[in-house]
């Protein structure tokens, strides 16, 4: 398996999200006890639907990527240049 590399854009749904958000709020706030077991799917709805479309391959990358340049940059920043 190749390495994806590049910058990919990240499509989110935002009616769903804010659907969901609302859904996830009304129940939590105006059911009560109950209502936040009820609440728990529409939430982990947000949650998919800020994820994206992206491939595994790319959030990995990304991951990666992100991870040494904050490591080259902290190591840069502690090194003494006297």
């Amino acid at each position: 398996m190749g390495k994806l590399i590049g910058g990919g854009n990240i499509r989110r749904d935002w009616t769903a999200i804010g659907t969901a958000a609302a859904e996830t709020m009304v129940q939590a706030i105006a059911l009560g006890k109950d209502g936040f077991s009820a609440a728990i799917s529409a939430f982990f709805r947000v949650l998919e639907n800020l994820r994206g479309d992206e491939s595994i391959e790319l959030r990995a990358t990304t991951l990666l990527m992100e991870t040494l340049a904050y490591s080259v940059s902290a190591t840069i920043a502690t090194i003494s240049l006297g």
